[in-house]
């Protein structure tokens, strides 16, 4: 099953009233259609019929109608298309966030071999227009090939021979289309993993600017981004040219030849004596029509395969449910004795050999335990099998005897905390970063964890104390007090 059949499952299966908007939309866009093709048939009646015959009380019955159509049509649109737009937005809303919430349930290797914001870019997608085209292009389209063949019945009432030439114009204009399509997929893809590209070179400049101003590094951030920029503006080109060059040939060539065979025939005929000026002027209403039902399977077709390209890592998450073997496990944390790490070792990659070899240690309960080494002897990597952030250990973990494997990664994470030398805040208030460790924490408990870890005085002289603004990770704060906040933020947890 492709990615795009499994995120279109997911999506049905998380709103059950899709196919009922795939069925309103097609009515709807079905009845918008049939009253457009009412006027063309009311003009051949007044000129064949009642213009020669002066009956110009129906002829002024019909005119009037024709005038309202229009009108009717046009309301009908407006109510169709900002019903549909709605429904799409929120549906396109219901994919992102399922997309970002696949991106956080993967494991912590998934993102040591990813750029975030690579990952932020092709996440943020805004899917609105791949749920649109299902709920409102294609039910456009079927709606567009049942009027079709309702004007092609015409056609052919009116005369076969013109009838059988408009049938050229299906391979005329579908066939190159298909090319088109398969360039257009090819190079949309590259613009979008460049502009993905482009989004981390400024994301890492901008979070890392102090470090690039020390070392006067902006000549060669920018010289990474204009290299990115400089070849997507060179594939966006092409794709432009053959989005244009399909679009020509699609709505220009190919209905002003058509159209222009077709008058030609008609006009011949009308000489003949085998049609009549109305019918004349019902076909030149009729056929773009029928042309038009052709060109949106090509129209459809071209916007599915660029869509294609644009979502093809977007869908790539949705449709991956990745999650670790190792995070698994149905016994909750019980710690009464003590952690014990037995001939435990392991690495993070073939290439980069073992960070542990065969560890023993153990951690008894309410004991102080101090783990020194050199720098990649392993120290944060003991903390992060505990965590089970990482599996592929040989050896034994356990807790009270029972292996870390048999535990939740969520209730281990509920016991341990783990405060690290690697601090990260988010943008807010100090607050906003206490509570959200522990949304439930009372205000004597916030003030409390503050002062364990000697912050009281500092949030005193602040204008806003708690509720000052710290900016992006911190940016506000010394290094200093930033890890005195990571510090109250595990006091507060009060886990185990």
């Amino acid at each position: 099953m492709s990615k795009e059949r499994k995120v279109r499952k997911i999506l049905v299966g998380g709103m059950p009233a899709f196919w009922g908007y795939v069925v309103f939309s097609f009515v709807f866009a079905l009845a918008i259609q049939g009253i457009n093709l009412i006027p063309p048939i009311l003009m051949g009646e007044v000129i064949d019929k009642y213009i020669p015959n002066s009956d110009l009380k129906t002829a002024a019955v019909c005119i009037g109608v024709f005038t309202l159509i229009p009108i009717i049509s046009t309301a009908l649109n407006t109510i169709y298309n900002y019903s549909i737009n709605i429904v799409g937005r929120k549906m396109g809303q219901y994919l992102t966030l399922l997309g970002f919430e696949r991106i956080i349930e993967r494991p912590i290797d998934y993102f040591d071999n990813q750029n975030s914001a690579e990952v932020v870019s092709y996440c943020k997608k805004d899917s609105m227009n791949y749920v649109l085209f299902w709920i409102m292009d294609m039910p456009k389209l079927f709606a567009g090939l049942v009027s079709g063949l309702f004007v092609y019945f015409f056609i052919v009432k009116i005369n076969v021979f013109i009838a059988l030439g408009a049938l050229l114009y299906i391979p005329f204009s579908l066939l190159p289309n298909k090319f088109f399509s398969k360039k257009i997929e090819k190079y949309i893809k590259k613009v979008v993993e460049n502009n993905a590209k482009a989004n981390q070179v400024m994301t890492d400049t901008f979070q890392g600017i102090k470090f690039v101003k020390s070392m006067l590094l902006e000549n060669d951030r920018m010289e990474k981004l204009r290299a990115i920029n400089e070849s997507t503006v060179k594939i966006w080109g092409k794709t432009v040219a053959i989005d244009n060059l399909n679009g020509s040939w699609v709505n220009d060539l190919s209905d002003s030849l058509f159209l222009g065979l077709g008058f030609s025939v008609s006009a011949v005929l009308i000489i003949k004596g085998y049609i009549t000026i109305g019918m004349l002027v019902l076909l030149l209403n009729y056929l773009p029509k029928f042309f038009s039902s052709v060109k949106s399977i090509a129209h459809t077709n071209f916007n599915f395969k660029k869509q294609l390209a644009e979502y093809d890592r977007f869908f790539e998450l949705i449709t991956s449910d990745e999650k670790a073997a190792y995070e698994g496990g149905e016994k909750s944390f019980k710690m009464e004795k003590e952690i014990v790490f037995e001939n435990v070792s392991f690495a993070y990659s073939k290439e980069r050999g073992s960070v542990l070899n065969s560890l023993s240690l153990r951690f008894p309960k309410n004991k102080w335990i101090g783990i020194v080494g050199k720098s990649g002897a392993g120290k944060t990597t003991i903390f992060d099998l505990l965590l089970k952030f990482y599996g592929g250990y040989s050896g034994k973990i356990t807790v009270d005897g029972a292996e870390i494997g048999e535990i939740s990664a969520k209730s281990v994470r509920e016991n341990v905390t783990k405060v690290s030398q690697d601090m990260f805040l988010f943008p807010g208030t100090i607050k906003d970063n206490l509570i959200m460790v522990r949304p439930s924490a009372s205000e004597e408990e916030l003030r409390e964890a503050v002062k364990d870890v000697g912050l009281d005085e500092f949030l005193s002289k602040l204008p806003n104390g708690i509720d000052t603004e710290i900016g992006e990770n911190g940016v506000q704060l010394s290094g200093g007090e930033k890890q005195r906040l990571c510090l109250a933020q595990g006091l507060l947890r009060k886990s185990k």
